[in-house]
């Protein structure tokens, strides 16, 4: 019960330090000229940042998934939820510096790819 507990905060957690603490600013690294203030300004840019989000949301449905005890489905649904909550407002917050297909996209995207990562790893169960 813990563990499923921990498993759902974990997810948003896991999914915000791959995303911005990792992989973005990777790509920020490698790509210095194709960001203005850490927001990217192309649209190969947004559409890689897009496709690193969707990788980032697979390991958090995986992850969250390793991490629960029981219920996995139910536990894998609940931190979806709560990262989409999460998007939807850091989205919101950011409408005006970036197209609106990319918001679109990123939360239609977010709750089914952290399904799938979480029932890749249920299928090892």
């Amino acid at each position: 019960m813990i563990r499923n507990i921990i498993a759902v905060p974990a997810g948003w957690l896991i999914w915000g330090i791959l995303c911005n603490a990792i992989l973005i600013p990777i790509l920020m690294s490698v790509f210095p000229n194709q960001f203005e203030n850490m927001i990217p300004v192309t649209t190969g840019m947004l559409i890689s940042t897009l496709f690193l989000t969707f990788i980032c949301s697979f390991a958090t449905g995986f992850i969250t998934a390793f991490i629960a005890a029981s219920h996995h489905r139910k536990v894998v649904l609940a931190a979806g939820i709560l990262n989409l909550l999460f998007g939807t407002y850091i989205q919101i917050m950011s409408w005006a510096t970036l197209p609106p297909w990319y918001h679109i996209i990123f939360l239609v995207s977010l709750v089914p790819l952290i399904y799938l990562g979480g029932m890749e790893r249920i299928k090892r169960l």
